[in-house]
């Protein structure tokens, strides 16, 4: 049996669809389906754009209502990366460390690293937020990994954090941050 994603795809005519969830998507919305069954979604969209299969080829209709043509955009790192910087009011020095390539690492895990993300909710916001920090040792600066409360403690009283709308844009940044990154 197909892994992940491909177990919702039904090859008709050598091409690929998704068959099902556009109705269900239709019906119960774009956050009601899972996440393999929006990756399948996102696989058939993909595909039929890559082989230029557009416009009255693109635009299946099903018996059941919904249509290829009417997925929402895949996010990107950039642009739920541009949201949460427009929703915090600033770009937090985090991102600015994370994107440069002479500053500080720490191990972690076996690797260098510049910053490690995670999230948070209070009140009902949600932010994403380093667990690695700068810190001032006799021996010049330094960077070192805080756990959990500690984390979210020093990014709220230093401003290291990005503000998010709901709790999957906050998920998707910090699970994909650091692979956008990639001298670190």
């Amino acid at each position: 049996m197909a892994e992940g994603f491909m177990r919702h795809i039904q090859w008709l005519r050598g091409k690929p669809y998704a068959l099902g969830l556009h109705r269900k998507s239709g019906t119960f919305g774009w956050n009601s389906l899972m996440d393999d069954e929006k990756d399948a979604l996102r696989f058939e969209r993909d595909w039929h754009s890559k082989y230029d299969l557009t416009d009255d080829q693109y635009t299946i209709k099903f018996k059941n209502g919904g249509g290829v043509g009417s997925l929402p955009e895949a996010p990107t790192i950039n642009k739920v990366l541009q949201k949460g910087i427009a929703n915090t009011g600033y770009v937090p020095n985090f991102i600015k460390r994370a994107i440069n390539p002479e500053g500080l690492s720490v191990e972690t895990e076996g690797q260098p690293s510049t910053v490690r993300m995670m999230t948070t909710e209070v009140d009902g916001v949600h932010y994403a937020h380093p667990s690695i920090f700068p810190i001032e040792t006799p021996m010049g600066p330094a960077l070192t990994q805080l756990d959990g409360k500690k984390a979210a403690e020093k990014a709220f009283s230093e401003g290291e954090y990005l503000k998010f709308d709901n709790a999957e844009e906050a998920d998707f940044f910090a699970k994909n941050f650091t692979k956008e990154i990639t001298r670190r």
